[in-house]
């Protein structure tokens, strides 16, 4: 039988760097026979099908059974030793295939990447924003105005749109809503039919990593069918979006993976991805659930206001203004009456800039533009 060795003497005598030699010489445990539990009837392959079982060779039964055939094991594993050995350390080490990860070296920096502009110093491709309020602040009603000025139009509420991108709505709620709205947007201004704006009222599992190759499958259908760039992907509300997986928007864990989805997206098309959220009871939080979100996202802007009028201040940005974005006021857009006469409306936002209205409410990230 071979002697295992004593962990804790070779430790007090010879320290942890013989220790570990002894733990990754040490032989790996093989019992001498395998147990059988005695009188457990086998079957006779070579008789024909429905033949009754013999009883079996009792080779080790209790009877005949002795712990002395068995060495016993060494102490191979952290429990015993507290560290991982060779062995493990190997074993942990990824197998297979994988793709290497980007480097760009310090010397090869000569000058620094301006940003892709969507609209100048409000969002620009390859960033991740955040646009929040309350209920019935106009948060989507302010991300569908910029979606179809964006598709439109050379300015959005005074900042430059550089060039006209396409959209993709993903409502996760009330797609009928959105619909509603972005008609009233085209009865309203005399838009023509064919602006490039797509929406998918699909529910998608952001907690998924699934979603990454679903959703640029939807931008580049889009893109194909539209003759146009995609520059802007809406998703109503964040939160649905991760509980749609399962996912609690409280969690910083949730928040993390369903980020870290976003900027996969981010990996394969150029687009900025605008989610929607909501604030708690308490406005001046800022918007509900996990910290973790702020953390990520490269935009943040909070809506709020009392009555019709409201105001969209940023409180967190990478590399642009803090402070005031925009006030807006929300009208009714009439279809009609009815099946029973009665007024037929949504609301969208107006044309008119509203000036000096900022809500108490706003809490700017401070040193929030450095990262």
């Amino acid at each position: 039988m071979t002697k295992q060795p004593d962990a804790n003497e070779i430790h007090r005598t010879q320290g942890v760097d013989a220790l570990r030699q002894a733990f990754d010489e040490a032989v790996p445990f093989k019992p001498k026979a395998k147990r059988q539990r005695a009188n457990r009837p086998t079957v006779d392959n070579d008789k024909p099908f429905g033949a009754i079982p013999t009883e079996p060779k009792d080779e080790l039964d209790d009877e005949h059974f002795d712990s002395g055939d068995f060495d016993p094991p060494p102490a191979t594993s952290e429990a015993d030793y507290g560290f991982a050995g060779r062995q493990q350390q190997e074993s942990r080490r990824p197998r297979g295939k994988f793709e290497p990860l980007p480097l760009t070296f310090y010397r090869d920096l000569k000058e620094a990447k301006r940003k892709d502009w969507n609209i100048k110093n409000v969002m620009a491709c390859g960033e991740v924003s955040s646009w929040f309020g309350p209920p019935g602040s106009g948060k989507s009603a302010i991300l569908t105005d910029i979606a179809i000025v964006g598709a439109s139009n050379q300015q959005w509420r005074g900042y430059r749109i550089k060039e006209n991108f396409a959209c993709i709505y993903f409502a996760l709620e009330r797609a009928d809503l959105v619909k509603r709205r972005m008609i009233a947007h085209r009865l309203r201004d005399k838009l023509p039919d064919d602006l490039p704006i797509a929406i998918s009222g699909g529910v998608i599992d952001v907690m998924s990593r699934s979603c990454v190759d679903l959703i640029v499958d939807v931008i580049k259908r889009t893109e194909d069918q539209l003759s146009r760039r995609v520059g802007l992907g809406i998703f109503d509300t964040w939160g649905k979006a991760i509980a749609a997986g399962g996912g609690d928007e409280q969690q910083a864990k949730d928040q993390n993976i369903a980020l870290a989805n976003m900027r996969r997206v981010l990996d394969k098309v150029s687009i900025h991805i605008a989610t929607i959220g909501h604030t708690g009871k308490d406005e001046s939080r800022g918007e509900r659930g996990s910290n973790a979100n702020q953390g990520d996202i490269d935009l943040e802007v909070q809506i709020s206001g009392e009555a019709t009028i409201k105001s969209a201040v940023v409180t967190k940005a990478n590399d642009q203004p803090l402070g005031p974005l925009t006030s807006f006021q929300l009208e009714p857009f009439d279809f009609g009456p009815d099946e029973d006469d009665d007024p037929f409306r949504t609301y969208i936002v107006a044309k008119e800039i509203v000036t000096g209205a900022v809500s108490k409410h706003h809490k700017v990230n401070e040193g929030g533009n450095n990262g």
